[in-house]
């Protein structure tokens, strides 16, 4: 909320958002979410919608078309587009949107079907207005920030397809196609915002040699004369120029180059995501790299170095070629990007089910043996994108899990055993095969490379899935149990009125005591509030237990004789797999023995 309510309101007012969120997310802006105030919208919008879309358009653009304007257009279509025009900078309306348009929104709804109310207006913004935060003074260079502004828009583009696209195809029915391939692009625009954290190299050329340039043809054999340049052989200032314009592109390639040996493999913590910024790094390096090469070929640079040359300024001309380690770094780059190229870490990214995690993991130890055909991707590193990948494998189930089967501790126990238990076994099984023929290639190679200490490297690997494997197990074996237990309890009461309770407790304990607890919280938080939970339902199974166990002693000792203790027994011999009963009626089976 800011300070003053754009419809001059009581501030006081309870405030709401729009049917649809207003997510102002924008580049070098300040972030605004525009809120109504509850009885302005209702007043508004129904005596007079169209002051409504004026004021709305007033706040996200800056500026409104007129009432007349509107009217022609209100109520005829289901969208009405209002924008801000290129060039003359006025706010215009229609039913279609331009291709050239400096900032616009939209408001659908309005119109009106026979024989139905019209339907609300909900205001979305398209590509609203920007508010410039303030330049700091120049302390950096345009190279460093225009990245930064690209990153920007990447994040917010990464900010509406993960918390406005997805969340609407999933209230649809049949969109699994549309909804893995918004998860795809949500991981595309993940690794290029991740790459436009790399240093963006331009060769400045000198204006009047760049303007020389354009009209060469060919830089073989240059007539300096005809080009004009000939006087300027002897001109130390301008040859001075040139020549420091050079050791420049020297220092910014070199920030490039240095790259390959210099990074090591990405922090791989539990908010990262080490594997999409290791791809990412060297498809955008290769691409990087690749742009300068082609900038060393552009006629401007050419002609720089070939005057320096003619100038008998061989000292940064022979730098530039020799010194930069453009050449090495260029073929260490494609090396690796040829290796990592069509890594199936985005198969894990859209699986929507466990067999299709299956399929992603088989790919990802198809994929690594590649390494052989790589000259530069070290095993090492190779051993921690595994590990990597372990948590991005981890983080596909536990969405899976989060998303469809969210209630899995009170789910039918055959339902379960089928759509959680066996497929995620199958999972963990087929990755436990896969990882011990991983480690017997990973050793031969490291004898092949001559790789010191190759077991110290793959006994650092920490296999995030585990901790998921572990938990999955434990409850397991909680349903296991429990459902052996309600099964007796239900066998063995169905017939006894008096003891419905305790059918009701055995029923009713998970879902009182779980209902409330996350059972995917792997941190050692989430693991005592999962110990504590067990301990509460222990105790009150231990208390229905002795309840039997009583009850079992009282029918026990109401027979008459031998044959009718045998009867009692064999009705509730399923309970004497209970500790506790099994002891309270341990006399009784001496005395009939």
């Amino acid at each position: 909320l800011t300070s003053e309510c754009p419809f001059k309101c009581d501030h006081r007012q309870e405030y709401q958002e729009l049917p649809i969120a207003l997510h102002d997310t924008l580049h070098d802006s300040v972030s605004t979410f525009s809120l109504l105030c509850q009885q302005v919208p209702k007043m508004v919008l129904k005596q007079d919608p169209l002051e409504y879309i004026k004021l709305a358009t007033e706040l996200h653009l800056g500026s409104s078309p007129s009432k007349d304007a509107l009217e022609i257009f209100f109520g005829k279509s289901e969208c009405l587009f209002v924008w801000i025009d290129a060039s003359s900078g006025l706010a215009m309306v229609g039913e279609a949107l331009p291709e050239k348009h400096r900032a616009a929104v939209a408001f659908i709804g309005g119109y009106s079907v026979e024989n139905e109310p019209p339907k609300p207006v909900q205001c979305v913004t398209l590509q609203p207005n920007t508010f410039p935060v303030e330049e700091t003074s120049g302390s950096e260079d345009e190279d460093e920030t225009a990245p930064t502004s690209h990153a920007s828009v990447l994040q917010t583009l990464q900010l509406y397809t993960r918390h406005l696209f997805l969340p609407a195809v999933k209230h649809t029915n049949e969109t699994s196609i549309l909804q893995d391939k918004i998860r795809e692009l949500d991981v595309a625009i993940g690794q290029s915002q991740r790459s436009a954290r790399l240093p963006h190299v331009q060769l400045q050329v000198d204006p009047m040699i760049d303007q020389v340039a354009s009209s060469v043809k060919s830089t073989n054999n240059l007539d300096w004369q005809a080009l004009g340049l000939a006087d300027k052989l002897g001109d130390d200032d301008l040859l001075n120029r040139l020549q420091s314009g050079v050791s420049q592109w020297i220092t910014q390639i070199r920030k490039l180059t240095v790259l390959p040996k210099t990074t090591p493999f990405p922090m791989i913590a539990e908010e990262s995501n080490a594997d999409l910024e290791e791809i990412a790094f060297w498809n955008h390096l290769n691409q990087e790299l690749a742009n300068i090469q082609q900038q060393l070929s552009s006629p401007g640079v050419e002609v720089t170095l070939a005057l320096l040359r003619e100038a008998k300024r061989f000292v940064a001309t022979l730098a530039l070629e020799n010194n930069t380690g453009l050449e090495q770094a260029m073929g260490v780059a494609q090396d690796v990007e040829h290796f990592l190229k069509n890594y199936p870490i985005m198969d894990f990214q859209a699986a929507r089910d466990f067999d299709k995690i299956s399929l992603a993991t088989n790919a990802v130890f198809d994929h690594l043996p590649r390494i052989r055909q790589s000259r530069y991707y070290s095993l090492e590193r190779s051993a921690q994108l595994l590990e990597a990948t372990t948590l991005r494998l981890r983080r596909s189930m536990e969405t899976i899990l989060q998303e469809q089967y969210s209630n899995l501790l009170f789910m039918d126990y055959k339902d379960y055993e089928n759509k959680v238990r066996f497929p995620t076994q199958d999972v963990f099984v087929q990755f436990e095969d896969r990882w011990e023929q991983f480690k017997e290639f990973f050793l031969d190679q490291a004898r092949r490379r001559k790789i010191a200490s190759p077991t110290k490297i793959l006994d650092q690997v920490n296999l995030h899935h585990i901790p998921l494997g572990h938990r999955l197990d434990q409850v397991h074996d909680f349903r296991a149990s429990h459902e052996r237990l309600r099964e007796v309890v239900h066998k063995v009461l169905q017939n006894e009125e008096e003891e419905q309770g305790a059918i009701k407790l055995v029923d009713s304990a998970p879902r009182n005591i779980f209902a409330s607890l996350n059972l995917l919280d792997l941190s050692p938080g989430g693991q005592k509030a999962l110990e504590s939970a067990f301990e509460e339902y222990d105790l009150q199974m231990d208390a229905m237990e002795e309840r039997l166990a009583r009850l079992l002693r009282d029918k026990l000792t109401a027979c008459q004789d031998a044959e009718d203790m045998f009867r009692v027994f064999a009705r509730f011999n399923p309970l004497l797999t209970r500790n506790r009963v099994r002891v309270a009626v341990k006399e009784f089976q001496v005395q009939l023995i």
